[in-house]
């Protein structure tokens, strides 16, 4: 097989890839993609064209081993049977193959790097394509065969990257060259499986067309927004969960006069979720304080009505002069939640339940990103804390 019809995967470290690329004969290959965790090569797989040819190299890394060790407890050759690798080292292949035997390792061929071409080009190895590795079904039905009762949704991807830490990922796919999904099961309750996307920008309208996608797609029992927000001046601190009983917007109306005359528009997002939130608010504070260890973290669970707004505020009597007037029981304001709320209306006869739950990165003036570490921890614990006692 001529080395130009196939990708690698190299499974390596970002410095060492760089160095023996060359050796490798960067342009010797159709693609050649750096992966360095379980996770990438998943998502790597997953995002294989049909018939592109791919084989991964998985360095030793001489000392100890990490790579093959790594790569071998993982499960990917159980669970892609015809896919292609082998293990290649910068050191001495029968010291590394001695390693292997003492490390109780299976034991498999090891190559010097200048070599992969070589036994790729001779027919050493059998590559299969994605097709044949990922087999018949499309991702799309394995995905829909699993039943995902949650659908988890972020604006930014500090966001979710406190929610990977909630989940034990299982693969993603990506079928509309858009967006990415990953699935996975939650770690506190591996019995429940969650799918978890975020959007290409922030705001309603991503927001809507993404919980749109997802709802008809899924038909999930509960779509989550996760992150962070902005809460009211002197009622809120940083880090303070709030979970919305409605969703309203300020900025719809007719401008006359150089007046805007408002039209609220408002979805309920409250019932029995919210009723069993506010039962357990104490015990949710209580959890978010032991999980945050330093002794420091005090954090309030909020729940109320929330603004959505199409403008990032920062300005000093914003939320008083704007947000207040229209509902003054009013604890936040963030940029997505009505997007994700109105969605579940419309659509799939309401039996997908929105569920927003972001906390409190600013007040709404002097705004910084200081504090959106962690309002994004806060806000993913939470979710954590809610599955791991069933209350959702």
């Amino acid at each position: 097989m001529k080395s130009k019809e196939v990708t690698l995967l190299v499974l390596d470290n970002q410095k060492h890839f760089d160095e023996y690329l060359v050796r490798l004969g960067k342009d010797s290959f159709h693609e050649i993609h750096l992966v360095q965790n379980e996770r990438e090569i998943r998502e790597r797989l997953m995002l294989l064209n049909g018939d592109e040819k791919v084989c991964i190299v998985v360095h030793a890394f001489y000392q100890d081993l990490g790579g093959i060790k790594n790569f071998q407890s993982w499960g990917i050759v159980k669970d892609y049977p015809l896919l292609s690798y082998l293990y290649a080292t910068d050191g001495n292949t029968d010291t590394v193959k001695e390693m292997m035997k003492e490390n109780e390792l299976d034991e498999e061929e090891v190559y010097k790097y200048h070599k992969v071409r070589a036994v790729i080009e001779n027919d050493e190895l059998e590559i299969a394509s994605a097709y044949e590795i990922l087999g018949e079904k499309s991702i799309d039905s394995i995905i829909e065969e699993k039943n995902y009762d949650y659908v988890i949704i972020t604006a930014l991807e500090v966001e979710m990257s406190k929610i990977r830490d909630i989940i034990e990922e299982q693969g993603c796919y990506d079928d509309n060259e858009s967006h990415v999904v990953y699935y996975g099961r939650f770690k506190d309750a591996p019995d429940k499986k969650v799918i978890y996307v975020s959007q290409l920008e922030t705001g309603m309208i991503d927001a809507s067309i993404l919980a749109t996608e997802m709802i008809i797609r899924f038909s999930p029992k509960y779509l989550i927004m996760s992150g962070v927000l902005g809460g009211r001046p002197n009622k809120t601190e940083l880090g303070d969960v709030v979970i919305s009983k409605q969703i309203f917007t300020v900025d719809k109306g007719k401008l006359k006069n150089g007046k805007l005359e408002k039209e609220i528009e408002n979805v309920y997002t409250g019932g029995a979720i919210t009723q069993k939130i506010e039962t357990a608010k104490k015990h949710i504070k209580r959890f978010l304080e032991d999980e945050f260890k330093t002794g420091l973290g005090q954090f309030n669970i909020h729940v109320g009505p929330v603004a959505c707004v199409r403008q990032v505020i920062d300005q000093d009597g914003y939320f008083e002069s704007n947000i207040v007037g229209v509902d003054r029981k009013a604890i936040a304001l963030e940029m997505e939640g009505y997007g994700i709320a109105r969605a579940c209306e419309i659509v799939n006869n309401k039996k997908t339940k929105p569920l927003i739950i972001k906390s409190v990165m600013d007040n709404t003036k002097d705004k910084t990103d200081s504090s959106k570490d962690l309002a994004a921890w806060t806000s993913a614990q939470t979710i954590r804390f809610l599955i791991k006692e069933n209350l959702i």
